[in-house]
């Protein structure tokens, strides 16, 4: 984990497959990030906190460590369950990178700012794919 990402778990775990990410915590890291990707979220989504509120409470998600996000997304890639595409201005189409593109971003810190316009999508095959794939690909290969 890089000095500047800011370590949001209590006690880091110092694997180089998940970085920053307690194995408790990994599946719901996992479900968060399959949200931000199937809402077709901001790549900078899962480095912040997000709030859901309910009656009576309420629940923090995140804010979750890039080095982790990075990770599993680019497995995600590699499935071929994920897609990443960039919108630079308002008035202009979205232009759908290339794998090697997204891994590109994926590896570089500053594509994950939101002025970049990444975002991230489920391909038409991580569509089909139930959650169980998608869970299961998030985990390193042996």
């Amino acid at each position: 984990m890089g000095t500047s990402q800011p370590n949001c778990f209590p006690k880091y775990v110092g694997s180089v497959d998940r970085p920053g990410v307690l194995d408790d915590d990994f599946d719901e890291f996992v479900r968060q990030l399959d949200l931000v990707v199937h809402e077709r979220g901001g790549l900078w989504e899962p480095l912040t906190a997000s709030a859901v509120v309910f009656p009576g409470r309420s629940e923090t998600h995140g804010p979750w460590p890039q080095e982790a996000c990075a990770q599993v997304l680019a497995r995600w890639l590699d499935a071929g369950y994920l897609g990443i595409y960039r919108v630079e201005s308002s008035d202009a189409a979205p232009t759908d990178l290339s794998t090697d593109d997204a891994e590109a971003v994926l590896a570089d810190s500053t594509a994950w700012r939101p002025a970049m316009g990444m975002y991230l999508y489920p391909t038409s095959r991580g569509e089909d794919a139930p959650a169980e794939d998608w869970r299961a690909a998030a985990e390193p290969s042996a």
